[in-house]
């Protein structure tokens, strides 16, 4: 009897977690499929200079860039996206780049876990040194692989970056998908969007600086190699003039025994002239 009541009690309490762990689920997967129905939302995105689904750095820049990479990417990419979903539950996600009077030639590819796919791009806003961009992605995890030219670094850069952790909201995106009119503002979304503005100007201003930094140590390295090539010209000449110095001094030199040895030849053959004829005149032949 005790071990049958032992085995009834276990089997009930089987029962009893699997019931709750399917109401969690149940729960859970109704939370999932109403968080992204019609509507407006405004994440935060998360920005990487190495592939994050692959882990290796696609930038020209490599290891030895990562500092500067990473702090390219977080000054380059807005704090916040916006995700529109209409009525067929078709999602938009509009990413804002900063710098957009140094950058051109500004592309997005897609990957929702496998290969990365291109983006079908709309310029959505543009102005204030800033553009946004909107694309249709088909999971809210898509990972996007952004490239673009980067004037002040004179190259193109290759960075990725993704968006969570949606609220209800649009902060200040333009939003243009019809969502049948339902839009709301959270006060999440307003504290995420004064949040990121205070840090998107923070970004910038220190990317001008390390990039501004970066173009100085090049230019005093460019002035450096041409004061070297400058004086070594300098050192060249002075070579060439010392050499050219030695040179007249040798030849003077060289001068100084020729005269010397001819005026010696001709006082010789004078004084075996005069010898010459005064034996003439003596014997009387003259």
């Amino acid at each position: 009897m005790n071990i049958q009541r032992s085995s009834t009690t276990i089997k009930a309490s089987v029962i009893a977690i699997s019931l709750a762990v399917i109401v969690s689920f149940s729960v859970l997967f109704s939370i999932e499929a109403t968080a992204f129905s019609q509507g407006t939302y405004l994440g935060s995105t998360e920005t990487y200079y190495r592939n994050p689904v692959t882990g290796v750095i696609e930038d020209q820049g490599g290891e030895q860039s990562i500092a500067i990479g990473e702090g390219m990417v977080r000054s380059c990419v807005h704090p916040t996206a916006l995700l529109e979903v209409d009525a067929e539950g078709n999602h938009y996600l509009t990413a804002r780049l900063h710098m957009a009077d140094s950058i051109e030639g500004i592309n997005f590819m897609l990957s929702d876990g496998g290969e990365f796919y291109q983006a079908d791009m709309t310029v959505t806003q543009e102005g204030n040194n800033i553009i946004d961009i909107r694309f249709p992605i088909t999971d809210e995890n898509t990972v996007v692989r952004g490239s673009m030219y980067v004037a002040p670094m004179g190259r193109d850069v290759v960075y990725f970056f993704k968006a969570s952790g949606f609220v209800e909201g649009r902060g200040d995106f333009n939003a243009e998908i019809d969502t049948g009119g339902v839009t709301g503002e959270s006060e999440e979304a307003a504290a995420l969007t004064d949040s990121a503005r205070s840090a998107s100007e923070k970004a910038e201003s220190g990317m001008k600086k390390t990039v501004d930094a970066k173009n100085k140590k090049e230019q005093q390295n460019k002035d450096k190699g041409k004061k070297d090539t400058k004086d070594k010209g300098k050192k060249g000449e002075n070579d060439k003039g010392s050499k050219q110095e030695k040179n007249d001094t040798k030849n003077k030199s060289s001068k100084g025994v020729l005269v010397y040895v001819t005026g010696g030849v001709a006082a010789v053959l004078l004084a075996a002239g005069g010898t010459y004829v005064y034996f003439r005149r003596k014997r009387g032949k003259f």
